[in-house]
């Protein structure tokens, strides 16, 4: 990432690379867990918004986003304390 990216952009891609990275990454939706939710906590402190992202893996190597909503983050800072 670099600094000079808008702060949704920074988001978008740090979900979609943890999803390209592992196609089985979020919570199951469906009992055969091929529709996933996945949820990127954005932080206040750094303009990032929260993302969620629902997609369905077809198969080995195709991934279909489903829906994706991008919120005002809820937390003042990312990262756990």
């Amino acid at each position: 990432m670099f600094e000079w990216q808008e702060p949704g952009v920074r988001a978008w891609e740090a979900i979609t690379w943890a999803i390209l990275d592992n196609p089985e990454v979020g919570m199951p939706v469906t009992e055969s867990g091929n529709l996933r939710l996945v949820e990127y906590p954005g932080s206040v402190d750094d303009n990032e918004p929260t993302v969620f992202l629902l997609y369905e893996r077809t198969a080995i190597n195709r991934i279909t986003l489903v829906d994706v909503k991008f919120t005002q983050s809820k937390y003042q800072q990312a990262g756990k304390a």
